[in-house]
């Protein structure tokens, strides 16, 4: 798979998949010449399986996602003569059993590290047509903070039904790509290098900070809670567990997330054979002592806030001795901390009734560790 597509019969001209600002894009470029790049307008934020489907039409196709509509299969046209541009559905998205004003619009913000760095995060405010907002006067929504897996992807501004299950029901949720996620420039993935469980860490806790104070205050402080998968699970348990302050967040959910990285650096799959070296800063032999003390299992008894734990039975990416080792000294610790393994699921929840049962139960956590009512 390519990021562009050739356009025309000479092979001159293409369209190209481009990121900038947490979203994607497309562009047409000149292959022959020194021009720029001609930005496309477009309603699409996630494109992917970009292909050339008649040269000689100079049209493409694509999968596209918007930020109301999940993907569909699109064509993408230039006139040879007058150089207009189109777009036409070839197989639309699945429509929702329910109305577009039950979904939330993103918004997108950058805000300001203590040292000046920027952090890039998509906010999603509480959307629900039935409802107009609390009855008490002041009063603002709880919130999830989501740290996105990779580490160093990007959660683009694509409909996503599991952000729309917490806004719809009364939550902001919070999309922090934090330093090191792609789509925001080489020198911000390189935040990330060599202190994977610090700038991700550190970005997640100041964008909670700034979303819920002035000038902003659109969430509240006491009610953040953060979530978070495999890397954003780690995320989850260095910020709960590790971080030089542990009390941001009023609980956390972390799924299938590493909670020590000796084992993981000893046996990581092939796929991402020495990735940690660069994440870390080492091998585990060149700097054990820093595998040590950025494993959250390490720091385990500072886990003062609520924390529940979901997992799959036979996940190679991260093994459910992971989570099984935290829950175990969480719970040796006094800690408030709950565990579901799911069988028979891997790195990621499949089936139906999984799915389902993992958003309700994280739902129903923090309703109750927050006291908050239906």
């Amino acid at each position: 798979m390519t990021p562009y597509a050739i356009l025309d019969e000479e092979g001159t001209l293409a369209v190209f998949i481009t990121t900038k600002d947490g979203r994607n894009g497309l562009s047409v470029v000149d292959l022959a010449g020194p021009s720029p790049p001609r930005p496309v307008d477009t309603p699409y934020v996630a494109i992917s399986n970009i292909w050339s489907r008649s040269r000689q039409a100079r049209e493409v196709v694509f999968s596209g996602d918007k930020i109301d509509e999940n993907l569909s299969i699109v064509s993408f046209s230039v006139d040879a003569a007058t150089g207009a541009q189109k777009f036409s559905t070839i197989k639309a998205a699945a429509a929702p059993a329910f109305s577009n004003d039950y979904i939330s619009v993103p918004q997108p913000m950058s805000f300001k590290a203590e040292n000046g760095d920027s952090i890039h995060v998509v906010y999603y405010p509480p959307k629900n047509p039935n409802y107009s907002g609390s009855s008490i006067p002041g009063e603002r929504p709880p919130c999830v903070l989501h740290a996105h897996g990779g580490p160093t992807m990007v959660i683009l501004q694509s409909l996503s039904w599991k952000t729309q299950f917490f806004t719809s029901r009364g939550w902001g949720f919070l999309d922090v790509n934090y330093g090191g996620s792609s789509g925001y420039g080489r020198d911000y993935i390189l935040r990330l290098a060599g202190k994977w469980g610090v700038v991700d860490a550190e970005d997640c806790i100041r964008a909670a900070e700034i979303i819920s104070s002035e000038p902003y205050n659109l969430v509240d402080p006491e009610r953040i809670v953060i979530t978070g998968g495999s890397a954003g699970g780690y995320t989850v348990l260095t910020v709960l567990a590790s971080a030089p302050d542990v009390t941001t967040f009023a609980a956390g959910t972390s799924s299938y997330g590493i909670s020590d990285l000796i084992p993981l650096a000893a046996h990581s799959h092939k796929f991402e054979t020495r990735y940690l070296d660069k994440l870390i800063g080492g091998t585990l032999e060149e700097i054990p002592e820093v595998y040590r003390d950025r494993s959250p299992l390490n720091h385990s008894d500072r886990i003062m806030y609520p924390l529940l734990i979901l997992q799959g039975e036979i996940d190679k990416v991260v093994p459910k001795e992971q989570s099984e080792l935290i829950y175990e000294s969480v719970k040796a610790n006094g800690g408030v901390v709950e565990y579901k393994l799911y069988p028979g699921e891997g790195h990621g929840w499949r089936q139906e009734e999984n799915i389902v049962d993992a958003l309700e139960r994280e739902l129903g956590f923090y309703e109750r560790v927050l006291k908050l009512g239906r």
